[in-house]
Parts: structure tokens; C-alpha cells; sequence
């Protein structure tokens, strides 16, 4: 059996819109300890009764394997936030609880979410600070990736220019072609020449 250890170890807390970056840091914990096989189903708990010759004894596996379930259950609740966790309180297994999490967070929700993430990063300038809005932009452009969906660098330099019409022609004529990471230097540079 895995050693027991705490939730330490699970820095992010699901919360409905973080899920593959909440399995990108719970599979590996998992893995690691031989448990995976709980809630992907190919670790099944073991019969209560074994039967020899003598009649039918307590299999030691199946309090074995209930006791890590039990750990893991402990695992996966701590960390989940309140409203998630509520979700799966009635869950009697560790496998029941993940399949739960699967089916309400994962496929087409995280299609949902992707869609939410563009919208977001469509969304124009509004009267925040440019290193603001390129801070919000690099946090939307991560969540896609760990989404699976990375947006393409050229895409990034479109939408962000977008927003500052002011400098396009400027940035346009000295960087050819223009990655991201040189446009956001050159809006930061910009900003600190604005006057306050």
C-alpha cells in the first residue's frame, strides 16, 4: 500500500474551470504512488470473501484496497474547492468521484471552456494599463494551452494589436516579421514613454 501523505501536494484546487491543469498535477501524484489503477478502473477492489477448503475468510487485499481508496477520496476532496466538492460528497469511491469530475469537467465542457477562453481574449482593451491587459493576455494564452488549444503566435500579435491601433503601424514597420514576445516589449517600452 502507498504510504499516507497530505494534500500538500495539490497546489491547485479545482474549481470548475481549471481542469486539466488540476489532472495535470493530480495523475502524476497518482502514478507515482501505483494508485491510478482506482480511478481508472483497472485497479477494481478485490472480493470481501475469499473461499478455500475451510470456508470463507476476510480477503486482507479488499481492506487493503479500501484503505487506499479511502486515502485517495481524502486526496482528491482536499482539493477541490467547496462548490466542486459538494458535487461529489455522496461519492463512494475514488473511481465514482473521478468519473464524476470526467463526465462534468472534462470533453465538452473543456470545449465550452476553450470557447470561453477566446471570447475572453477577443474581449477589447478596456481602460486598464497596457502591462495589465498584456498580463491578462499571457494568463488566457496559458489557460489555452493547458487546455489543449494553444493559440498560434500570430494570432496573439493580431488580437493584441487590435487593441492598440494608436501603435500597429509603429510596431508593423519596425519588426517584420512580429513575434509576440517583441510586441510586448515594445508596448511595455511604450507605456514607460507615456506620460502619467
Amino acid at each position: 500500500m502507498a504510504s499516507t501523505t497530505s494534500t500538500s501536494f495539490f497546489l491547485i484546487k479545482l474549481d470548475g474551470t481549471n481542469y486539466p491543469l488540476w489532472l495535470a498535477q493530480v495523475i502524476p501524484v497518482l502514478k507515482s504512488r501505483n494508485l491510478m489503477g482506482h480511478v481508472d478502473g483497472t485497479k477494481p477492489c478485490p472480493a470481501y470473501l475469499l473461499t478455500d477448503g475451510k470456508g470463507k475468510t476476510v480477503n486482507p487485499a479488499f481492506d487493503a484496497w479500501i484503505k487506499e481508496d479511502r486515502m485517495i477520496q481524502s486526496w482528491i476532496n482536499g482539493s477541490l474547492t467547496a462548490a466542486v466538492s459538494s458535487m461529489v460528497v455522496s461519492s463512494a469511491c475514488s473511481r465514482s468521484i473521478w468519473l464524476s469530475l470526467e463526465k462534468r469537467y472534462g470533453s465538452q465542457s473543456q470545449n465550452d471552456r476553450v470557447l470561453q477562453l477566446c471570447g475572453e481574449l477577443l474581449h477589447k482593451r478596456s481602460d486598464i494599463s497596457i502591462s495589465a491587459y498584456l498580463n491578462r493576455t499571457n494568463s488566457i494564452a496559458d489557460k489555452l494551452r493547458v487546455a489543449g488549444s494553444p493559440i498560434s503566435d500570430h494570432d496573439l500579435v493580431t488580437v493584441v494589436t487590435s487593441n492598440f491601433p494608436q501603435y500597429k503601424i509603429t510596431a508593423n514597420s519596425t519588426w517584420n516579421p512580429l513575434t509576440y514576445k517583441v510586441l510586448q516589449n515594445i508596448l511595455l517600452t511604450l507605456e514607460k514613454e507615456l506620460p502619467m
